[in-house]
C-alpha cells in the first residue's frame, strides 16, 4: 500500500505531460537589410520624414508650405527654408530696416533649440528663398503663451502695425505668409528627416554659412562609428552610450564633394548606430547619393535591425 502511494504521484505528473505538446523550438528571426532611395524632387526642395520601424517614408513635405512649428510648448521656424533670424528690442514701429540687427540660422551652437525662437521676443526673420530663389522678403514675428493660447504677431519689417493670430496651444504646423495650416510629422512621430538646410561649414582658413542637402534626427538618437557596416552587430552597443547626441549627427559630411571627379562621392566606413524611441538599435550607412538618372541630392540608405 505505501509503494502504490509513492508511486502515484509519478504516475500523474507522467500522464499530465503526456497531455500537452511538446516544445516547438523557436526559429530565430532574420535581421535583414533594408534599403531605401530618397526622391528630393526636381530642386531637391521636398523634405522626407522617415520611420525606421515601420520602414517607410511618413511624409513628403514642401518646406514652402509651412513657417513655423508649435510643439512641446516651443515654437520653430521652417529650418529647411533657410531661415534667419535677428532679434530685437526696439518697440514694433520703430523697427522698420535691419540696421545694427545679426541675423543667424540658429544651427551651429544650438544643441538643444536649434531653430527655436524664444517667446515674449521679437525678431526680424528673413524668410529666404522660393524654389525659384527669389528672395522672400523680411517680417517682424514676436509670440507670447497665455492662458492656454500662442498670440502670433507678424508683419512685413516696413510696417508699423501688425496682424496678431491667436491659436490654441495644441502641436501645429503653419503658414504665416499663406496663412493656412499645414499637416507635417512633428519630432515625436519620425526618426529621421532629410532635406536641404543651411550649415557652417568650415574650410581651409575660412569658414562660411552654406546649403547643405543631410538627414536630422526626429525622436531618434545616433552615435557615428569608423566601422564597416559588415562588422557591426549587437556586441558594437556594449560601449556605446547615447546621452545628449546632437540632431545634426548624421548630418551632411558622410559624403564630400571630389573635385577630381567632378561628383560626390561617399566617405567610407561611414556607419550610424540609431536608437529609436522605443529602444530598437539600427545600423545605417549611405550607399549612394545620386538617383538612376546620375541626379545628385538622392540619397540611398541601407539600413538593418540589430
Amino acid at each position: 500500500m505505501h509503494l502504490i502511494n509513492k508511486l502515484y504521484p509519478i504516475a500523474l505528473v507522467l500522464l499530465l505531460a503526456g497531455c500537452f505538446e511538446k516544445d516547438i523550438p523557436v526559429e530565430p528571426q532574420p535581421r535583414l537589410s533594408n534599403t531605401v532611395t530618397i526622391d528630393a524632387g526636381a530642386n531637391k526642395q521636398l523634405v522626407n520624414y522617415y520611420s525606421l520601424e515601420q520602414n517607410d517614408i511618413l511624409a513628403q513635405i514642401d518646406p514652402m508650405s509651412w513657417d513655423i512649428e508649435y510643439t512641446d510648448e516651443k515654437l520653430f521656424f521652417n529650418g529647411f527654408r533657410s531661415i534667419q533670424a535677428a532679434k530685437f528690442d526696439a518697440g514694433w514701429k520703430d523697427r522698420t530696416d535691419t540696421v545694427g540687427l545679426s541675423f543667424d540660422y540658429l544651427t551651429v551652437g544650438y544643441v538643444e533649440n536649434m531653430w527655436q525662437l524664444d517667446a515674449d521676443q521679437s525678431y526680424v526673420l528673413d524668410f529666404g528663398y522660393d524654389e525659384n530663389y527669389a528672395s522672400l522678403g523680411l517680417y517682424k514675428f514676436a509670440y507670447t503663451l497665455s492662458a492656454g493660447d500662442v498670440s502670433v504677431k507678424f508683419s512685413k519689417i516696413e510696417e508699423v502695425e501688425y496682424m496678431e493670430t491667436t491659436f490654441p496651444e495644441e502641436d501645429f504646423h503653419y503658414s504665416l505668409l499663406q496663412k493656412k495650416y499645414s499637416v507635417v510629422p512633428f519630432v515625436k512621430e519620425y526618426d529621421l528627416v532629410l532635406g536641404k538646410y543651411t550649415d557652417l561649414l568650415i574650410f581651409p582658413n575660412v569658414q562660411s554659412d552654406y546649403l547643405v542637402y543631410g538627414v536630422l534626427l526626429g525622436s531618434a538618437e545616433a552615435k557615428q562609428l569608423s566601422t564597416p557596416f559588415a562588422d557591426i552587430n549587437l556586441s558594437s552597443l556594449d560601449t556605446l552610450e547615447f546621452d545628449n547626441t546632437l540632431k545634426t549627427t548624421i548630418g551632411w559630411d558622410w559624403k564630400f564633394y571630389d573635385l577630381n571627379s567632378g561628383a560626390y562621392s561617399l566617405k567610407e566606413n561611414r556607419t550610424f548606430i540609431i536608437k529609436t524611441q522605443d529602444d530598437f538599435y539600427y545600423k545605417l550607412r549611405f550607399v549612394d547619393f545620386y538617383n538612376q538618372e546620375g541626379v545628385s541630392g538622392h540619397p540611398t540608405l541601407e539600413y538593418t535591425l540589430l
